[in-house]
C-alpha cells in the first residue's frame, strides 16, 4: 500500500519523519525519497495512519537514525538506506491479538555527495531511473542551465508574478528535476521539485512534487514541461497545484 509523505516545513540539509500505521502480526515498511509501500507480511492486512516528513530522505545521507516511540511489539530498522540504494526498511512485530498503532521517525543529516535526490524507482529504458524516452546525447548526464527571458507565474488568489531569470537542473542518472525562479515582485526564489517521466527529441516531461515560496516548502501535483536546444532551455511551462491553489508558469528565453 503505497502512501506520500505530507512534507511541511523543513529545508536545509537534515530532516525528518514520522510514521504512524496499524499492524496485527508482522508488516514491512519501505522509505525511499517522499514515498513510502507498507507491506503486510502476516496477519491481517496493515494500514496507514500517517506519514508527515519536513523533507525528503535523500539516497544517501550522511547520518541516519531510527528511533521507535510507540507500539507494543517490536520495531527494527532491518536496512539502512545509506547501504540499500536510498530505501529504509522497518519490520514491525505485532505478536499480541488484535491491532495495535506503532509509531515511529527516522531521522538524517547531510546529502552524501549526490545532491540529496532520491531515484523515484528501478528499471525504465533510457539510462534513468523510472522513466523512458530518447535521451539526447548532446545533453550529456546533467542539464543546467540558467538565463534570463520573459515568463509569468499566476496563482489562484490573484498571486501575479513576473519571471525573468530562471535555473534549470536535470539529472539524467536518477531523474530528478530542479526548477527555480526568480520573480520581479517576490523577495523569494520560488523552487520547484520534480522527476522526470519522459523525454523526447528536444523536450523533458516531468511530474512535479514539491513547491517552495517564502521558506515553506508544501506537496505539489502537476506537470513540467521544458523545451531544450542544444542543452539551452528556450521554454518552461508548468500547470500544478500547490496546498489549496491552481498555479501555472509561462517562460521562454
Amino acid at each position: 500500500m503505497e502512501r506520500r509523505a505530507n512534507i511541511q516545513g523543513g529545508g536545509g540539509d537534515s530532516g525528518k519523519c514520522t510514521i504512524e500505521v496499524e499492524v496485527d502480526g508482522t508488516a514491512t515498511l519501505e522509505i525511499r525519497g517522499d514515498r513510502a509501500w507498507l507491506r503486510t507480511n502476516q496477519g491481517e492486512r496493515a494500514t496507514w495512519r500517517r506519514f508527515d516528513c519536513n523533507g525528503i530522505l535523500p539516497r544517501n545521507p550522511s547520518d541516519f537514525r531510527f528511533r521507535g516511540i510507540d507500539g507494543r511489539g517490536r520495531q527494527d530498522l532491518v536496512r539502512d538506506p545509506r547501504s540499500n540504494g536510498g530505501t529504509a526498511v522497518v519490520r514491525i512485530q505485532d505478536t499480541a491479538g488484535g491491532r495495535e498503532g506503532y509509531t515511529f521517525d527516522i531521522e538524517w543529516r547531510g546529502f552524501g555527495g549526490d545532491g540529496g535526490y532520491p531515484p523515484p524507482g528501478p528499471g525504465g529504458p533510457g539510462g534513468g531511473w523510472g522513466w523512458s524516452g530518447y535521451w539526447d546525447n548532446g545533453w550529456g548526464d546533467e542539464i543546467r542551465y540558467q538565463g534570463v527571458g520573459q515568463g509569468e507565474f499566476y496563482a489562484e488568489g490573484g498571486q501575479h508574478y513576473r519571471i525573468r531569470r530562471v535555473e534549470v537542473i536535470v539529472q539524467r542518472r536518477d531523474g530528478s528535476v530542479v526548477v527555480n525562479l526568480d520573480a520581479s515582485n517576490s523577495p523569494d526564489t520560488l523552487r520547484f521539485r520534480g522527476r522526470i517521466q519522459r523525454a523526447q527529441r528536444g523536450m523533458v516531461h516531468a511530474d512535479l512534487r514539491l513547491a517552495s515560496n517564502w521558506g515553506r516548502v508544501n506537496n505539489a501535483d502537476g506537470i513540467m514541461n521544458i523545451a531544450l536546444n542544444n542543452g539551452r532551455v528556450n521554454e518552461l511551462n508548468m500547470d500544478g497545484r500547490s496546498g489549496p491553489r491552481r498555479f501555472t508558469v509561462r517562460w521562454r528565453d
